[in-house]
């Protein structure tokens, strides 16, 4: 039987663009094919580039989610499938309600659903038997025709719809009761949970595309169900208790290896998709000039770009001259983009990238966007810290890293200035920097 929870597809942290259009477009084609419902998000900010993207395809950024963590709004039962209880109603109208849908309680709240209140099944029957604590014996007509307000109870705990499912699964234990009143920021009703709904599998189901470590997915990655991956990257991927579909290419990009999805399974994609599929493409790629675009990259674009309503050549410029600007961004912004870390022989390092038309920007910033460097490592405990500031024009790269001396001390490259370094010929993280730093740290 299929599982009717959402499917959640999303990149990795301090998402560049091919990290984002491989999520929205992987989850259309999830719907299209009948193994949603499915959702593209996005685990940061979008950067200028993706910007650009979205909008010439007019396409709405993907949602933000920045932790997978199952939390009580995902398990609860909604305000609108409640009986909630007024302060005015009556004894009888919550007698007749509960023993209609066999309640052990009911909220009861204010006209604006604050400072909510229950009246339960045991105060009921207490009443009925003459037992409530200061009533006097009298008829039972009477008697329930009283408000409920006059009797209703503040619940001995009450959650909040964004506390942690697993907190909230331990901090029950400690009370006897069957349900408890779940509140929004602002102390209002806006559900229920009861014992049993944490028996239910509250995990997200989550598909990663664009990378495959958990040192870069979203927070909580390690409580959801991971149940495919999509990448294009080296191997460093989660364990599972089942086995999953994991697709790993050596391809250009993840956008790649979608648009090929698509194909296989006979569905042509629209305009907006196909436009995503081939901007992620680019993206990764540095417009078909990288060391890591392939064949089928090549095919893949020149099959997009009619269907997107663009050329792919002269789009991919527009797109790097509309993310290459720093103007707007702070030193630490700019040393967070498209930023992954990685651990290798016991080393910790981070590396972003950013995509430029020229150095001159950076140059006039150097020091503040080192000091930035500095600081987000000692602010992460990592080894080492490194930006790949790229020139597409010129096919090179500067390379800005602070760390370890045991590291930068075996840098082959020029020292254009100190902490960086000049590499001609370099574009690629993934197929040149990433193992160049590796044999270096596995050779110390």
């Amino acid at each position: 039987m299929p599982d009717s929870r959402k499917l959640i597809v999303i990149g990795h942290r301090n998402p560049d663009t091919d990290s984002i259009c491989s999520a929205v477009a992987y989850a259309g084609l999830k719907n299209a094919i009948g193994e949603g419902p499915a959702e593209g998000h996005r685990a940061g900010n979008i950067n200028a580039q993706t910007r650009f993207v979205l909008s010439a395809f007019g396409v709405s950024p993907p949602p933000l989610l920045t932790d997978v963590h199952p939390r009580l709004r995902d398990i609860m039962i909604p305000r609108e499938s409640l009986f909630v209880l007024r302060r005015e109603d009556s004894l009888a109208t919550a007698c007749d309600i509960m023993l209609e849908n066999r309640f052990s309680f009911l909220p009861v709240a204010n006209g604006d659903d604050a400072s909510p209140r229950r009246i339960t099944a045991l105060q009921l029957l207490a009443l009925a038997s003459g037992r409530a604590e200061g009533e006097e014996a009298g008829p039972l007509d009477a008697l329930f025709e009283r408000p409920v307000g006059d009797y209703a109870e503040k619940p001995a705990a009450i959650f909040g719809d964004t506390d942690l499912v697993r907190d909230v699964a331990h901090e029950v234990n400690k009370y006897n009761d069957g349900g408890f009143i779940v509140t929004d920021g602002d102390d209002r009703i806006v559900g229920v949970v009861t014992r049993m709904s944490f028996l239910s599998d509250t995990r997200f189901r989550v598909v990663m595309v664009d990378h495959n470590e958990l040192a870069q997915a979203v927070a909580g990655i390690e409580h959801a169900e991971i149940v495919e991956v999509i990448d294009h990257h080296r191997l460093a991927g989660p364990q599972t208790t089942q086995p999953i579909t994991f697709i790993n290419r050596v391809v250009g990009s993840t956008c790649t290896i979608v648009a090929d999805l698509f194909r296989q399974r006979g569905v042509t994609p629209d305009a907006s998709t196909a436009g995503l599929m081939l901007a992620g493409l680019l993206s990764d790629t540095v417009i078909l000039k990288s060391p890591t675009t392939t064949p089928l990259d090549v095919e893949t674009a020149a099959r997009l770009a009619p269907i997107a309503g663009v050329d792919a050549d002269r789009f991919g410029h527009q797109m790097f001259e509309a993310g290459s600007g720093i103007e707007d961004v702070t030193d630490d912004q700019v040393i967070t983009r498209d930023q992954k870390t990685y651990t290798e022989s016991g080393l910790t390092f981070s590396v972003s990238q950013i995509e430029m038309i020229g150095f001159r920007s950076f140059w006039s910033r150097r020091d503040g966007i080192v000091d930035a460097l500095g600081r987000y490592a000692a602010g992460r405990s990592l080894d080492v810290a490194a930006l790949m500031v790229t020139d597409i024009t010129t096919e090179t790269t500067l390379l800005a890293i602070v760390g370890s001396d045991r590291v930068i001390d075996h840098i082959g490259y020029p020292e254009k200035a100190p902490g960086v370094f000049e590499l001609h010929g370099v574009l690629s993280r993934k197929k040149q920097l990433l193992p160049y730093l590796i044999e270096i740290i596995r050779a110390l």
